[in-house]
């Protein structure tokens, strides 16, 4: 697993890559904990989880009774790797050994503090999310050279969602789209 993790910190990963990679990770993850139901990426900075990989028949009825949260720190900071399964305790061996493969200046494993279902798993497939992120990156990059600082950059695209009764990479998109000139 810890393999997988490096892997997926590269910086030349294409979403169809990681996408395929994380479902390598998950069906890995559930040879060593059969109890294991989903991987998600949680990314704190816009409060959402990615839904990438999931046991087939996993529900939001099943019960989440143990979790390993790793971060990726090298990705994207505040992004997670989240690891939920149905038996208590199933991550505790692999994040003794997977703590101490990742080094001592990798930022701690969480465990056992995500024992929720996720909120809102997307729809999308994991590529197509991947894309939305890289639409809300460039907003924040048009806003940040609009001249807004970037500590609140996050926190406008949130309101223009919000306004418009949408999503963040839905704004995002509107954003971007009113930069284009027009044809006519």
């Amino acid at each position: 697993m810890a393999e997988h993790l490096r892997l997926l910190q590269g910086e030349d990963v294409s979403g169809d890559d990681l996408a395929a990679g994380l479902s390598k990770l998950g069906r890995d993850v559930v040879l060593a904990v059969p109890s294991c139901l989903t991987v998600t990426i949680a990314l704190a900075s816009l409060g959402v989880e990615i839904d990438a990989w999931a046991v087939d028949g996993a529900t939001a009825p099943v019960r989440v009774l143990a979790s390993l949260a790793v971060p990726l720190s090298a990705v994207v900071p505040g992004a997670v790797l989240v690891l939920r399964a149905g038996e208590p305790g199933a991550f505790l061996p692999l994040a003794d050994d997977l703590g101490t493969r990742l080094g001592p200046n990798h930022p701690p494993l969480a465990v056992d503090q995500h024992l929720t279902w996720p909120a809102a798993v997307s729809s999308e497939s994991f590529p197509a999310s991947l894309a939305g992120l890289r639409v809300v990156n460039q907003a924040v990059g048009v806003l940040v050279d609009r001249g807004l600082p970037p500590e609140t950059v996050r926190r406008e695209l949130q309101r223009r969602a919000s306004d418009a009764n949408t999503d963040v990479a839905t704004a995002s998109r509107r954003l971007l789209a009113s930069l284009r000139p027009d044809p006519g």
